[in-house]
């Protein structure tokens, strides 16, 4: 075989099945490394716990005895939630240099609260650290509150999550409120403060978890079916060299065929179907085939033994066969029959029973 002849095989032989297997490695890498860690940070509702909308005369609302409204301050409620999407977030993969938390920008907390957890684990040990976190403020500084709420390093299992009820006197109503994560989590390269607007808050949460992973769903389903076409593709191409080295073998022992003859061959070489061959089969053990809805009949005999749910399944597919061409160098057809090409019908057999489609005769080599 020529050089040039093996380079266009490896080319055309390996294309299919590195272009499926570079996909595959790639989306299971993307899925690894996008969403391995996945730790959502949410401000699910924000409101002022007192709301003046109309000016009244000689109204103060004290906070450890300053008006907050002379002084343009409000008392804010947050609900905050903490949800592990990704893999189990472990001690070490804190920061153990830096403190971890959430930090309020111009404003102070004057209170917190787990109201909501799948997790007693987690629940028990946050409440537990805001409440010495308070305890330990109040004790140190009585007219000061922190702006960093300080969060345990606990093990966040994937599926757990916490919901905070945090309330905030906003130092000034003319600046908006600003929510930040302090820290850092390995695996993971920004933590941002997600907020939910009123549309996304009143959408299903299932239905909205089940939108979230269908995408994935999708890329995994088209890697899979990419994957699954290189690997027929390549079962393919390699049957293709078999027949043709079965065919050069052919032409090694047998000189001066006629072009009818080697067009036989060539149809072998290139042009081969499974239904094409088991046509052969049937038709060289003195069948004929009266019509072609039996063509049809035959193949889903052939699926039956085979796999008997494909044959259903492929029974409408299968009807195509009745407007198969068959090919005119090993087949003659008319109207109402097909059968071997009479004029050929014992070289097709020769040929047949030497590339192994048809089982060599009784007292033959």
């Amino acid at each position: 075989m020529a050089r040039g002849s093996v380079f266009k095989i490896i080319v055309n032989g390996t294309l299919w099945s590195f272009l499926g297997v570079l996909l595959t490695v790639g989306f299971f890498y993307w899925s690894e490394s996008h969403s391995r860690y996945n730790l959502k940070i949410s401000v699910e509702d924000e409101f002022d716990l007192i709301e003046v909308r109309e000016e009244i005369e000689d109204l103060q609302i004290l906070y450890k005895r300053e008006d907050i409204l002379t002084s343009k301050k409000q008392i804010k409620v947050l609900t905050l939630s903490i949800r592990n999407d990704g893999k189990t977030i472990l001690q070490q993969d804190y920061d153990q240099a830096q403190v971890f938390g959430i930090s309020f920008v111009n404003a102070l907390i004057l209170s917190a609260d787990v109201v909501l957890s799948n997790s007693p684990y987690l629940l028990s040990g946050i409440r537990e650290e805001i409440k010495s976190q308070v305890k330990s403020t109040l004790g140190s500084a009585a007219h000061s509150s922190p702006n960093i709420l300080l969060l345990p390093k606990l093990i966040f299992d994937k599926g757990k999550f916490v919901t905070l009820k945090i309330y905030l006197l906003q130092q000034t109503i003319e600046q908006p409120l600003d929510v930040a994560v302090v820290g850092k989590i390995a695996n993971i390269h920004e933590m941002k403060i997600h907020r939910l607007d009123k549309v996304k808050l009143l959408a299903p949460k299932l239905l909205v978890d089940i939108l979230a992973e269908f995408k994935y769903i999708m890329v995994g389903y088209i890697a899979a079916a990419l994957l699954v076409l290189s690997g027929a593709k390549l079962v393919e191409m390699n049957a293709k060299r078999k027949r043709a080295r079965r065919c050069k073998e052919f032409l090694t022992k047998n000189k001066n065929l006629s072009p009818e003859q080697l067009a036989v061959i060539e149809v072998y070489k290139s042009d081969w179907t499974p239904q094409t061959q088991n046509l052969v089969k049937w038709l060289a053990e003195g069948n004929k085939i009266i019509n072609t809805h039996e063509l049809v009949s035959i193949e889903l005999n052939r699926l039956r033994a085979q796999r008997p749910l494909l044959s259903r399944l492929f029974l409408f597919a299968l009807r195509r066969l009745e407007r198969i061409e068959l090919p005119a160098e090993v087949f003659a057809q008319d109207r109402t029959t097909v059968m071997l090409r009479t004029d050929l019908q014992d070289f097709i057999k020769t040929f047949f029973q030497q590339v192994g489609v048809l089982k060599p005769n009784r007292g033959t080599d």
